[in-house]
């Protein structure tokens, strides 16, 4: 996901976006790889901060239910805790393999938001922005996102890009998951990256209204 490589329904936000930025350089006269790169940084943020995440009291509640003990059952009834829970042993007990289930889903919280944590350390740093860290996301692995900051240039360009729905095996559901990490990114991440998008546009759309409030204020001075 990013400014550049969008899927089909991120185009349009993107052109918007685009469009408002253009029209704020203009105005503001302000370095267009620095303002780039610094709302790239509040985007990606914006993105990790909006994208849906997994609820551990939700998780915990629904494994222990008797829904969840059926879904726990099938699982240890078919000798598969060892591969999916990447347990070193199977578990001894059903409440046991509760347990690791309740510790493996919750270790996935947070795993779309992980592959902005490259790309907004990146963005951070060449803008200089003082922006908060992602929440409830940690980088394990470099190649899970990453970030090319604009350069002073006749037309600068900022690109981002979570590859967590691209990664080998994010195509393929393991038994217990609602959803694919692809379509768990298509499903939460996108809305998110759109959402984060039209907010600062949406910014930059204020700053034009407070510009054109204190113009009309200087006028009614004059009169």
């Amino acid at each position: 996901m990013g400014p550049l490589k969008l899927k089909v329904d991120m185009r349009r936000s993107k052109a918007q976006f685009d469009q408002v930025m253009a029209k704020y350089l203009a105005d503001t006269g302000k370095d267009a790889a620095k303002v780039l790169n610094t709302k790239s940084a509040y985007i990606i943020h914006g993105a990790a901060e909006l994208t849906k995440h997994a609820d551990k009291a939700d998780i915990r509640k629904f494994i222990r239910s008797a829904e969840g003990q059926a879904f726990v059952g099938r699982l240890f009834g078919k000798g598969t805790m060892l591969k999916n829970i990447l347990a070193k042993s199977m578990p001894d007990s059903r409440k046991e393999a509760t347990k690791r289930i309740i510790a493996a889903r919750n270790s996935s919280v947070g795993y779309i938001r992980a592959g902005w944590v490259l790309p907004l350390a990146i963005m951070r740093k060449s803008a200089k922005a003082r922006i908060k860290n992602i929440k409830m996301a940690k980088m394990k692995r470099r190649d899970i996102g990453t970030a090319k900051p604009a350069r002073k240039s006749m037309r600068p360009v900022a690109s981002f890009y979570n590859l967590i729905g691209q990664l080998k095996g994010s195509r393929k559901k393991k038994p217990g998951q609602k959803a694919t990490a692809a379509a768990a990114v298509r499903v939460f991440g996108l809305p998110a990256l759109k959402k984060s998008f039209e907010r600062e546009r949406n910014s930059m759309l204020r700053y034009f209204q407070s510009v054109l409030r204190k113009t009309a204020a200087k006028r009614r001075l004059l009169k």
